[in-house]
Parts: C-alpha cells; structure tokens; sequence
C-alpha cells in the first residue's frame, strides 16, 4: 500500500478527538502504520534533530500515537531548548512519577513548570513587546510558537503572520536599487559607496531561511486548525512545497484536518 494513501487511512481512524492536545490511544497496528508515515520526515536529506524533532513529535502526538515515557521527555527537552517553558512542561506533565525519566529530572521539570506559570501569567506579552522591535522574524515566530504552547493559538497566529512577514526576503535589496540606479547614471563612485555601505547594512536584517519559513508555516497551519479554520490551515500547508522534512510533516497535518472536517 502506498504511504500517501496508508497516510490518509490511519489518520482517518485517528480524527474523532485530532483537535485537541492528546486523542485517543491507536490500536497496535494503527500506531505502527502511523508512526511509519510520520518517520518519513526523518529520512529527508535536510532533517535536523535540532529542531525538527519537536515538529515529529508534536505530529505523532496530533495522531493519537502514544509516545514512550522516553519520547515523552524528549519533546518537553527539545521544546525547552527552543525556549518554550510551556510547551515543555505541558509535555513533562504526562511522565509518571515512576517513570525513570521523570525521578532523574525533578528539579528541572520544576524549573521548567515555574517559568511556565512566569510566562502565562506575565511573561509572553512582554516577550512580544520586545520580539516586535527587533528586525527577526524569527524571533516573532519564536514567542508565536511560546503562545501556542500556552493554548492561546489566537495571539500566536498574529504573530506568526508578523514574523513570516518580516522575515520574507525582499525581491531586491534597497541598496542593491540605489547601486544600479548610480551605475545607469554613471556615478560609480556613488555605486561603490552604496555597494560598500548599504549591502552589508541591508545583510544585517535577519531573514529567514527557507526551512524556517516552512517551519513557520507549518505551525501557523496547526494554530489555525486548532482554532478549527481548517480552510485556512489546509492553505497554509499547502504552500509549503518540495520533498524536504517540513513538506512531509505539512502533507500529514492536511490529512489530519480533512479527517476532522468529515
């Protein structure tokens, strides 16, 4: 059976509660299929462990797959090197205190729940505050993310339109216009001033790299099929093309949206 296909079968099965935070558990067979459909996104060419992980294993989580008390903490850990306390502790929450994980990692599970608390009741506004006066889209992506982990996927798709805005490349620099205007001029002095001056200004400005529009793209998608505008979301993943790790992931999360909306 091919994988696109097996994709939509298992998600089907696992649709009734797809748009909260945990579904129901899979049968054995289900969880297999679907954690197969899924890894996909790891034998990419461009897969980072880094920060891709997290994507797989908020993706098998919106699946109904049940992750082992080992995964489990490994998503609270790559949520909390990416500076989501919320996210993080949400996903520490569900070890047991009997799982080994969980004993060895006590102070830190605490420290990740009090920032938590620190964030949701006064900490992400600011955040953004600071994030909007900074040239990084990613940055605003980032507290977008922080948001969502928080459940208030309202606010966070604000901000992650802003971020993938302002992390857009431009299709031609300022300085690069100023450059070719002087040189039809002749004035290559004033060319060369621009070219030595404005360029490398203009490489200040953080744009995002393709793989973090994608990324950016994939979780605006998740905050808005969890606010339920899945014509929104389908359209969002659908712009994320190619065959990278994001793409894969982005193909899952629309056969997870056209199973809920059935």
């Amino acid at each position: 059976m091919r994988t696109s296909m097996l994709v939509a079968i298992i998600l089907m099965l696992a649709a009734p509660a797809v748009a909260q935070q945990d579904t129901p558990p899979l049968n054995a067979q289900q969880e297999r299929d679907a954690r197969e459909a899924i890894l996909q996104a790891t034998l990419t060419p461009d897969f980072e462990d880094s920060r891709m992980l997290l994507e797989v294993y908020r993706t098998l989580r919106a699946a109904g797959v049940t992750l082992s008390p080992a995964e489990t903490f490994a998503m609270g850990e790559q949520a909390r090197l990416r500076g989501l306390p919320g996210e993080a502790a949400q996903a520490f929450a569900l070890l047991s205190a009997d799982d080994e994980e969980f004993r060895q990692n006590i102070a830190l599970i605490d420290a990740v729940r009090r920032q938590a608390e620190y964030d949701r009741d006064r900490g992400l506004e600011r955040y953004a505050e600071a994030a909007s006066r900074k040239t990084s889209g990613e940055a605003v992506i980032l507290v977008a993310e922080a948001f969502a982990g928080h459940g208030n996927y309202g606010r966070a798709i604000e901000l992650y339109l802003i971020g993938l805005a302002e992390g857009q490349p431009a299709a031609i620099d300022p300085a690069e216009l100023e450059a070719r205007a002087a040189i039809a001029s002749k004035e290559y002095r004033r060319a060369i001033e621009f070219y030595r001056l404005g360029i490398p200004l203009v490489q200040l400005r953080e744009r995002l790299t393709p793989t973090e529009m994608a990324l950016g793209q994939l979780n605006l998608g998740i905050a808005q099929f969890r606010l339920n505008q899945i014509d929104a979301a389908q359209a969002t993943w659908l712009s994320i093309a190619g065959n990278t790790a994001v793409a894969v992931l982005a193909k899952i999360w629309i056969d997870l949206a056209r199973s809920s909306a059935n």
